[in-house]
């Protein structure tokens, strides 16, 4: 699988929004490309979301963000 941190490659037919979240999470994937502004918006929008992350210092993402599981979206 060949990923990239490209808003298009997540909104291939997916709603736009869980394309936007794909995308903003895929630049807390450890090893890729990433653009340091999105990343530290990335970083606080996790934080946000679980309040366990606020004490860290480096965050990223095992493996891709999927856009549905199990008929699941984001």
């Amino acid at each position: 699988m060949n990923l990239e941190n490209n808003l298009f490659y997540y909104a291939t037919g997916e709603l736009s929004q869980d394309a936007f979240l794909c995308w903003l999470l895929s630049h807390s994937i450890k090893g890729l490309k990433k653009d340091n502004n999105i990343r530290d918006y990335t970083i606080d929008f996790l934080k946000a979301f679980i309040p366990a992350l606020a004490k860290e210092d480096c965050i990223y993402l095992s493996y891709a963000p999927e856009k549905q599981v199990n008929k699941v979206d984001v």
